[in-house]
This record gives structure tokens, sequence and C-alpha cells, in this order.
């Protein structure tokens, strides 16, 4: 990939500039902060976009030019020896816009737009991701060489993308460990089989034996039934004698607590009956009480109008000493009242004097201001006048006049002559020059050429070693497998006949599993005998006369007889037991390790095995071709050297013609300029300038003088004014109060308020007098608080009389009640007594007729248990038919999870392969170990241009650390002994050498190099600079003016009110048409030899 043009509007301090990137390199300079870094910012900006933004951790508004709407970027690049153009846009708030063209021989075609799906298509023609190998930004340019060797592996590693696979085998472990949880599960599910399918056996026999309880069960229920009918009907009988006997009682008791409550009831109203004689007597003397509350309650609100006009009267005599006191106050305030007159009229007249001189003060201050800005400006021209005279003494060893300085512009003009005839020299020279390149550049093309087929070649001759090897090991690891199982050496035909031993060994094994069944089936049946027999020994045991079979007669004798029959049964089911067991416990083990014998030659792979010994046997056939064609490749890639080497050196000693050319041409361009930096014009200026200035300072000098006089006058007036207002304002507060209190004796009429308090104070005592009160003015709030808690003790006599009255009036009444309680009495008596017989007739005796409920709830609690064991029963049954069934779906969910379990396995051993491929002895181990060596050729293939004496660079990585040492004579020379400009020749050679693998990219831009570098080291770099061909496109930005003779293309950059600007495209930076309208017919025969190689440029890897 090749840059071509770019068209920069509004973007940072760039308002419209256009730029034609040329073959080979080009040196962008500018003083700092001109725009220089914008342009790569906006090359950056129109081949990433998105990514960009996101990476620098950018917004996109603060790019566009202040007052601007917005910006766009404009570039036009070959890739594949396609031209493409790429344009983005960027409205303020609002989202970007892209397009991307490609040119075709109808003109431009549109083939994306939108931010997203240019970014896509980039993505497609460019690798995006590492576009940043091409740019090596400021201060970067050694950042891999003074990398720790740790931190440059990771840098590497990252680069190559190793970083996301091995966070991939990460992630990818976490995720099928789930799987193997799962698989384990499956395999617990599986692993209780055999246990459930006993429990089932056992809940089947369990049935069997609930069942026939049953039977027993329902015999014992009816008997149950029947007896407790019977006990039934005389516990009814009895419990209705009962039900008489208890409803009899209950009468009874509710005569004896109505005879009781009659009884209570006649005692409380006698009672008070002689309560109320009591409250007779006492009544008179309650009614005297009473009148006296009356009369006193009189007497407290007389006191209480009395206490009222007190209250008014005190108010009159607070005012009569409110206006005392301001009498005397006015008294004693009447001598300052002079003085506050006089003190007054001497502020106002220093505020007014103070307020005229204040002006001045304003004046001193403006005048001081005045003359320090004229100075700064005397300095100013000093400045500027000192600076054209040290450049005029640089440039002609002699002092300045102005005389002399008019002279200026005919030197300039005699400079430019000598110049011009320099550059056409040298122009001649590089036509010469120009044309031996271009032939080292097709040279240059076919050795590179070569030198990628050449790696592809070693990349298919590693990758066939690789597979041969892989191969190898598989075979060996089957040959292993194959002499583990059959104890002898393997051979293709023996690994064909495997299918043949795996049938046999699955016969084998089904005619034991089905003799393992027949003779589990009848241990079973045994078994089932046995206890059967034990059963019947246990019941004729302990039978008496009777069979319990068939109930027949059981004399002894026969008993005995039965049960030796029993015995003998039972001994031969037991031999036969043993023998059943003997021959499965034999069957067991020989059946297992068959089994293991079969999986262990299913282990092999015979499929795999026949293919990878064929794959061996074509590759190895491949490696000899491959061989072969490296030694031809060589041959070639010799005879293109010896060419090459001839050019070299006709190319040296044009190169040493036009450095001397250049040498002169540049002393005199150096003369030029700072002869150029010298302004007669402004020195003129400036001399006229700083005469008038002095003028002016001289007058405001003067100016000052009087001002000064006037500001020390305001100054002594102020503190004058300052001590007069602390005597004002002490006055003053006295004269507010001297105010204050005359308006108060004025607004006050005291005669009215003296009247008033005796018409009160008459009034008060005819009241006490009139109602022959106890009290006198001072005391009446005493007197009506003691007759206060007299009323309320009165008040409560009076209330006492009022309850005894209304009680009396019932006194009639009560004595009516008793009588007709006593009568009530003695009626209930005698219904109480006729109760009493009739219970005595029953003859109910409750002792005996809980015995008899005893008898029957033992019938029913022993019907209730039968009832509840059979119920019992009948759910125990279903239980166990429920168990069952649960058993039997457990065994399918077993039978689902084997099925699962085999998947899931496989699934895993995928994943495991899957993931072990992208770990570090995988997939990145491969990219590792072809990464490193084509790196090394690349850097080697750029230092060795540079023409220092070392045998080449050495690149490679180990367990932790990635080294980088040069070679000399079989001496290792580290990077870091290396000196300033051997590390910044290899820095260069290896940032273009990943430009060219990672990025794709042919082209470098390396942004202020010369950062931290003394003038020693800039010079080396500037020459190593020179001599670098290692990229088709080399573009140097720096502030250092020394860069602009490395090159004959270059481009000076420059800012004028903020705005950046191109001086002027040297050599072949001519105008363009920022739409690529240019033809193809117009492309220099050197832009095709770019084109060209460039074409042949392809990435390092595809994965």
């Amino acid at each position: 990939m090749l840059l071509e043009t770019l068209h920069i509007v509004n973007f940072r301090s760039h308002k419209n500039t256009k730029l034609n990137f040329q073959y080979g390199t080009t040196v962008i300079v500018g003083d700092n902060g001109s725009g220089k870094s914008t342009i790569i910012d906006a090359v950056l900006f129109a081949l990433s976009g998105e990514r960009w933004e996101k990476r620098e951790g950018l917004k996109l508004d603060n790019f566009i030019m202040w007052n601007e709407n917005g910006m766009s970027v404009s570039l036009t690049f070959t890739a594949d020896g396609v031209l493409y153009r790429v344009k983005r846009g960027k409205i303020l708030n609002r989202s970007t816009t892209a397009t991307l063209d490609i040119r075709n021989d109808d003109g431009w075609k549109n083939i994306a737009s939108r931010q997203r799906g240019v970014d896509e298509k980039l993505g497609e023609i460019l690798n995006l991701n590492e576009i940043d190998t091409s740019v090596v930004r400021q201060g970067e340019l050694a950042k891999i060489l003074k990398q720790k060797p740790t931190e440059r592996k990771e840098y590497f590693h990252k680069l190559l993308n190793l970083e996301d696979m091995e966070k991939f085998y990460d992630n990818f472990g976490k995720f099928y460990k789930d799987f193997e949880d799962k698989a384990n599960e499956l395999k617990g599910k599986v692993g209780n089989e055999n246990d459930i399918r006993k429990k089932k056996e056992d809940k089947l026999k369990e049935i069997a034996d609930l069942k026939k309880e049953k039977e027993n069960l329902e015999k014992e229920k009816e008997n149950l039934e029947r007896n407790m009918a019977e006990k039934k009907k005389v516990c009814d009988e009895e419990e209705i004698k009962k039900e008489k006997f208890v409803q009899i009682s209950g009468e009874i008791s509710i005569c004896e607590n109505n005879l009781k409550n009659i009884r209570n009831r006649i005692d409380e109203k006698e009672k008070e009956l002689k309560e109320i004689e009591e409250i007779e007597k006492i009544i008179p003397s309650l009614k005297e009480e009473a009148k006296n509350f009356e009369i006193l309650k009189i007497k407290v609100d007389n006191a209480t109008e009395i206490l009222n006009l007190k209250n008014i009267y005190v108010v009159f005599k607070d005012k009569e000493k409110e206006y005392n006191r301001h009498i005397s106050k006015i008294s004693e305030l009447q001598r300052d009242e002079d003085n506050y007159s006089k003190i007054y009229k001497e502020v106002e007249n220093l505020k007014e004097k103070i307020s005229e001189l204040k002006r001045y003060v304003e004046e001193v201050e403006r005048l001081d201001k005045e003359e320090k800005e004229k100075r700064n400006k005397v300095l100013a021209c000093q400045r500027d006048i000192e600076k054209t005279e040290k450049k005029y003494f640089d440039v002609f060893d002699e002092r300045c006049d102005i005389e002399k300085i008019k002279n200026v512009p005919g030197h300039i003009e005699f400079l430019k002559k000598e110049i011009d005839e320099l550059a056409k020299k040298t122009e001649n020279f590089k036509g010469k020059e120009h044309e031996l390149k271009a032939r080292l550049k097709n040279l240059d093309a076919q050795r590179k050429a070569h030198l990628d087929e050449d790696e592809k070649i070693k990349r298919a001759y590693n990758d066939t070693e690789k597979k041969i090897s892989n191969c190898e090991m598989y075979i060996k690891e089957t040959e292993k497998k194959y002499f583990d199982i059959f104890d002898e050496r393997c051979s293709i035909e023996k690994i064909k006949g495997i299918p043949s031993v795996i049938k046999k060994l699955q016969e084998e094994i089904e005619n034991l599993t089905k003799e393992m069944e027949n003779l589990t089936k009848k241990e079973i049946e045994l078994g089932t005998m046995l206890k059967n027999i034990e059963k019947q020994k246990d019941e004729l045991s302990k039978a008496k006369t009777t069979c319990p079979v068939c109930e027949s007669q059981l004399p002894e004798n026969k008993k005995i007889n039965l049960l030796n029959n029993l015995n003998n049964n039972n001994e031969k089911f037991l031999d036969e037991l043993k023998e059943i067991k003997k021959k499965t416990s034999d069957i067991g083990p020989n059946k297992d390790k068959k089994n293991k014998r079969m999986q262990d030659i299913e282990g092999i792979n015979i499929d795999l095995f026949v293919a990878k010994f064929n794959e061996m046997a074509e590759l190895k056939i491949h490696l000899e071709e491959i061989k072969k064609d490296l030694a031809d490749k060589q041959i070639r890639l010799n005879e293109s050297e010896n060419e090459e080497k001839q050019i070299h050196d006709e190319l040296e000693k044009t190169k040493k013609a036009i450095e001397k050319n250049e040498s002169e041409k540049a002393k005199q361009n150096t003369l030029l300029r700072a002869t150029e930096s010298i302004n007669s014009e402004l020195y003129a200026s400036k001399q006229n300038e700083l005469n008038e200035l002095n003028q002016q300072i001289e007058k405001i000098i003067n100016d000052k003088i009087n001002a000064d006089e006037k500001k020390k006058e305001y100054e002594l007036d102020n503190l004058k004014l300052n001590e007069e207002n602390k005597i004002f304002n002490e006055l003053k507060k006295k004269h507010d109060d001297y105010i204050g209190s005359k308006k108060f004796v004025e607004s006050t009429n005291i005669e009215e308020i003296k009247k008033g308090m005796q018409n009160f104070l008459n009034e008060i005592n005819d009241m006490i007098g009139i109602n022959n009160l106890p009290c006198t003015i001072e005391n009446v709030e005493e007197y009506i608080s003691k007759a206060k808690k007299e009323l309320a003790e009165l008040e409560k006599k009076k209330e006492l009389l009022n309850r005894y009255e209304e009680r009396i009036k019932n006194k009639d009444e009560i004595t009516k009640f008793i009588k007709e309680d006593k009568i009530n009495e003695e009626e209930l008596t005698k219904k109480k007594n006729e109760f009493m017989t009739k219970r005595t007739a029953l003859n109910y005796d409750e002792r005996h007729s809980n015995e008899i409920l005893k008898i029957y709830e033992y019938a029913r609690k022993k019907h209730q248990e039968a009832d509840k064991n059979f119920y019992l029963n009948e759910g125990n049954i279903k239980n166990c038919e429920n168990i069952i069934n649960d058993i039997e779906a457990d065994l399918k969910k077993i039978e689902d999870a084997k099925k699962e379990n085999e998947i899931l396995n496989a699934f895993i051993n995928f994943s495991k392969e899957i993931r072990e491929k992208f770990g570090r002895n995988g997939i990145q181990k491969d990219i590792s170990q072809s990464f490193f060596p084509i790196l090394e050729t690349y850097t080697n293939n750029l230092f060795s241009t540079f023409g220092f004496s070392y045998d080449g660079a050495e690149i490679y990585e180990d367990e932790e650390n990635c080294n980088i040492n040069l070679k000399k004579g079989g001496n290792t020379i580290s990077s870091a002994s290396l000196s300033g400009g051997e590390k910044s020749a290899l820095s260069i050679a290896m940032n273009a050498a990943l430009s060219k693998i990672i990025g794709r990219a042919d082209f470098l831009i390396l942004d202020e190099p010369t950062e931290s570098l003394d003038e020693g080291k800039i010079s080396e770099l500037i020459e190593i600079l020179k001599e670098f061909k290692g990229v088709s496109q080399l573009i140097v930005i720096s502030h250092d003016r020394d860069f602009k003779n490395a090159t004959r293309s270059r481009i000076e950059v420059y800012k004028e009110n903020g705005i950046s600007h191109i001086a002027g495209e040297e050599s072949e930076n001519k105008e363009f048409d920022d739409e690529g309208d240019e033809s193809e017919s117009n492309e220099s025969n050197e832009s095709k030899g770019v084109k060209n190689l460039e074409n042949m440029q392809q990435g390092l890897f595809e994965y």
C-alpha cells in the first residue's frame, strides 16, 4: 500500500491543505505547533476512522477548526495496484460521514458508504488493526530497542494478536469445563443403576407380602365390626338414661342458682334501705352549706371585676413613669446638640473637598499605566533593532547603521543567482542518479520477489517437515497401543484386520452377558424358595395338632418327617445357590477383562492411522521437490546480487558529486536565508517609533509630578475625615436619642393619664365598700385565690346533696321490690324439691355407666386400629407401586444419560483438541516461530543498506524474553551497546520491516525522530535517512531545519493567524486535483515501478 494524495479542510489548524506524497523520502518541516503532526492524524483518521477515534480516546468535534461547522479529509492510496479514495467528514455535534471509491476506466466508482461500511471494506483491503506499525510517533523511534526483553516479547505478541489467542485459550477452557461438570454429573447418575434395579426387585417382593397381609386384615376387620355393634347397643341405652339424669340435674342446678340470686338481691336492697335512713339524718346540714356557696360566688365575681380595674390602673401608672424618664433624658442630652450641629458642617465640607481631589488619584494611576505601556514598547523596539543589528553582524561581520541596511536587497539578488546555477548542476547529477536508482529498484523488486518466494518455500518446507513429524508421532503412538494390546509389532495389514478382532470380542461378551443374566434369574428363584422353606419350617414348628397348610390332623411323627423333608430341600437349594454364585464370580472378571480389551482396541483409529501412513509417504516426496526448488532459487538470487553491486558502485560516484554540489548550495542557501531574515524597512520604522516613544514618556513624567502633589493632599484630607467621622457618629447616636425622647414627650398627655388613674382608684374603693369585701386594692389577688378554693369545697358538698336527694326518692320502690323477691323465693324452693324426687326415681349410677362406655370404647378402638392397618396396608401397596414407577422412570433417565454422556464426552474431547490448537504450543507457537525469522530477514535486508560493518541482526525469543543482538565476525553484540546512529538505523529498519510484515504497507512515517537528540546524533540520523531504501515511501516530520536538505522532496508548513499553510512543495510536489482525475498516462515511470513493487508485497499470515 502507498499513499498518493491528501486534502484536508477545516481539520484542526488546516483550513484547506493539499498534499501529494512522492516516492522515496519526503520531509515535512515547520516550527512547533505549525500543524505538521496534524497531517499524520488526518491520514490515520482517513484510513482507520472509528478505530482511530476509539484507540486515541479522542472526540472528533475537537478536531474541527474554531468557528467552523465541520471538517473533512480525503485520501487517495494504491493497494495491490488499484487506486482507492476514502473521504471522511464530521459536522459539529453530528455523526461522522464516510465514503470509499475505486478508480477504474470510467472514473471513480463508490464501493462503500457510511463509517461502519467503509471501515469494514478497508479492513478487507488493508490490515487496519495494525496500521500504526507504519507510523512512528514522536519519541518512539527506538521504543523497541529501549524495551525490556519481557516487554518486547509482549509487544510483538500483541502485534501478532497472540494475546487474543491466549484469552481464547483461557476462556474456552472455562467453556468446556461446564460440559465436563455435566458429564461427571451424568456419570454419577449412571453409576447407581445396579442399586436401582435391586431396589425394584425388593419392592416387587414387598408388594406380594403386603397383599397377603391385606387378606388377613379384612377378616379381622369383619369380626371386630360385629363385636362393636353389640357393645354399641348396650351403650346407647345407658346413654339415654344418662341424658335424662343430666337434664333433671340441670333443672335442679338452675333452681339453686335462682334461689341464690334472689337471696343476694334481697340482702342488697335491705342494705340500701338502711343507708337511705342514715342519709335523711345529714341532709339539713348539707342544705345550709349550699346557701353559703351562692353568697361566696357573688363576692368572687365582684373581686374579679375589681382586679380588672386594678390592671387598667397599673397601665396608666407605667405610662406616667415612662413620661418622667424621657423628661429627665431630654435635660441630659440638650448639652450635646450644639456640638452635633457644628461637627456635621465640618464633615460635609471635607467630603466635598475630597471628592474634588479624587480625580487626581485616578490621573496618577492612568499616567503610571500609560508610562509602563510606553516603556514596554520602547523595550520591544530596542529588541527588534538589536536583533536586526545582530543578524547583520552575523552575515557581514561589521556593525550596522541605517545606510548599510538599505543595501541588503542587492546582496539577496546576488546570492539567488549563485544558488540557481548550483541547482542546475545538481539536477543534472540527480537525473543520472534517478536513472541508476530506477535500475536498482527493479533489481530490488526482483530480489524481494525471490526472497518472498524463498520464504514461502522455506515455510512450506518447515510445514511439510512438521506434518511428517506429526504423522510419525501418531503412527508411533498407535504402534505402541497395538503392541500393548496384542504383544506383537504393528503393521498396516494388522491394523486393517482390527475390525474382525473387535467383532469376535463382541460375540464373546454378549455370550457372557446372556449366561450372567440366566444365572442371576436362577439365583433370585432359589433365594425365594429358601425364604419360603424357612417360613414353612417356622409355621410347622409352632403348630401343635393341626397342619397350618391343609388344617388336617398333625401327629408328632408326621410333623418330624415334614421338617426333615424341608431341611433336605433347604440344603439342596443352598448347594445350588453356592454353585451359581461361584459361576457368577468367575464370569464377571472375565467379562470386564474382555470389555477393557475391546475398549483399548476401539481406541485405535484405523482410518486415521491409514490416512496418516499414506500422508507421510506423499509428504516425503513433496519435501524432496521443495529442496530442489530452493537450490534453483538461490542460483538466481546470486546472479541478481552481482548485478546490483555493479550499479551500487556507479551510484556511489554520482552521489559524491551531488553531495559536493549540495554542500556548496546549502552554504549559499544558509547565507541567503540569513540575509533574507534582515528586515530593513522594519529597522527604519522601529528607529522612528523609538524616538517618538521617548518624547511621550518625558511628557508623562512631568504630568505625573503635578498629579502626585494633589494625590498627597487627598490622602491627608482623607485621614482627617476619618477622625471627624468617629466623633460625628458618637454625637449622632446621642442626637437620635434626644429626638426620640422629645417626640415621646410631645405625643403624651400626662394630665389625662393622672386624671384616669384617680378615677379608676375611686371606683375600686367604692366597689369594696358597697359589696363589703374583706380585702383592699393591694391584696385583692390573694383574696380571690382563697375564695376560689373555698368555693370548690362547697361545690362538692352541693353535688353530694343532689345525689342523696335522688336516693331518698327510691325508698318506697325498694321496699316493694323486697316483698316480691321473698314470694319468688318460696315458689323456687317448692319446684326444686319436685325435681329432686324425679332424679332419685331414675336409679342412674354414673360409675356403672362409665364401665359400659369403656368396654364400647375399647371395641371401637380395636376396630379403628384394624381399619387403620388396612388402609395403611393399601397405602403401602400404592407407595410401592409408585416407587416402582419412579424406579422405571429413573432407569429410563439412566439410559438417556448414558447416550447424552457419550455425546458430551465426544464434544469435550473435540473441544480440548481445538483449545490445544490455540494454546502456546499450538498455533501461537507456529506463528511466533515463523514471525521472528521473517522479521530478522526483513530487518537485516533493510539494515544492510546503511553500510554498517555488521553481519546482521539476530532477533529471537525464549520462554520469557525477546532478544535483539548484532553479529560481527562471530561475536554477538547487545543492541544496548550500539551507538546512537546505529540504534537509529536499526530502529528504522525494524519499524519498516514491521510496517511491511504486519501492516502490509510500503510506507513509513517518522514523527519528530530527532526529539532528545544532540546536534551530532541529528546529523547521523539525517545521513542514515538519506541512505535508507527500506520502503517505497518514507515521510519524515520534523521542526529541525537541517532535515530540509536531507532530500529533494520536501514540504514546509507554517502557521499564520492560527491557520496552517504549505509554503511550497519542492521538487516533485506539484499541484494536483484532489478528486484524483490525473490520468494514468501522466504517471511517472518511477510511480509505475513503485506500484509494480507494491503489488509484490504480501501479508505474513492468513490465519
